[in-house]
Order: C-alpha cells, then sequence, then structure tokens
C-alpha cells in the first residue's frame, strides 16, 4: 500500500515573513489551492522522490493540488537521498531553470526526506519560495 503525503510549502520574502501550510484533511484542497494562487511567482518546481513521482504526482495534479505550468525534479527515494550531492544536484537543476531571487516556489511532494532536502535547497537561492 502506497500512501502520499500532501504538499506544503513555506515563503521566505525579502520582508522575511515565513507562511506555512500543509493540506492535513481531506476538504482542505480549496484552501491550499487560494494560497499557490497568492503567491506572487512565475516559475514552480515539484520536488518528489521516484515513488512519490510513480504512485502519488498524477494524482496531486489531477486534484489541482499542483499549478498547472510546473518544472518535476524526481530523486531516488531514501534517505541517501539527503546529501550534500543530491541537494547539489537539485540547486544546479533549479538554477537552470533560472529560478532565483523571488521568482520560484519548490513544492515539495512526499515525506520527510524530501521535505529535509526541498527545505535545505532554498537556503542557498534567497527569496526563493519553498517547503
Amino acid at each position: 500500500m502506497v500512501q502520499c503525503a500532501t504538499p506544503g510549502f513555506f515563503v521566505a520574502r525579502d520582508d522575511y515573513v515565513v507562511m506555512m501550510t500543509q493540506i492535513r484533511k481531506r476538504g482542505e484542497e480549496a484552501m491550499w489551492r487560494s494560497d499557490l494562487a497568492a503567491l506572487p511567482v512565475r516559475e514552480v518546481v515539484v520536488l518528489c522522490d521516484r515513488n512519490t513521482a510513480e504512485y502519488c504526482y498524477a494524482d496531486a495534479v489531477a486534484a489541482q493540488l499542483i499549478p498547472e505550468q510546473h518544472h518535476l525534479l524526481v530523486v531516488e527515494a531514501g534517505e541517501a537521498s539527503k546529501s550534500m550531492a543530491v541537494a547539489t544536484n537539485v540547486l544546479q537543476q533549479m538554477q537552470k531553470l533560472g529560478i532565483g531571487k523571488s521568482t520560484g516556489l519548490l513544492i515539495n511532494l512526499g515525506g520527510g526526506m524530501v521535505c529535509d532536502l526541498g527545505g535545505f535547497v532554498p537556503i542557498f537561492i534567497a527569496g526563493v519560495f519553498g517547503c
């Protein structure tokens, strides 16, 4: 049985306002979509591991939990992906996509490792919105 975690994000803006959102139960999807729509971003990146990409990603897209226009970055599943090498690779891919200060949103779709990795990477891109 595959259990799909729900996406979340935090916003680190130039004025240091931080907002955290995570869908915790069914019925909060509209609030999530409203929060996403209110963000002043031009590029969206979805980070997930291979298992989530295979079993949950399509459902998240179908439920409109992810904006229609986005880039998908997939890492290997497991704690081994929680490393500087993988973080550097994700950062480089985001930079190639033009994700920069106050222009991007990083949505972490998955569980602990993905959210740990996705919470770490935005530290190196000042002002990127991430989870």
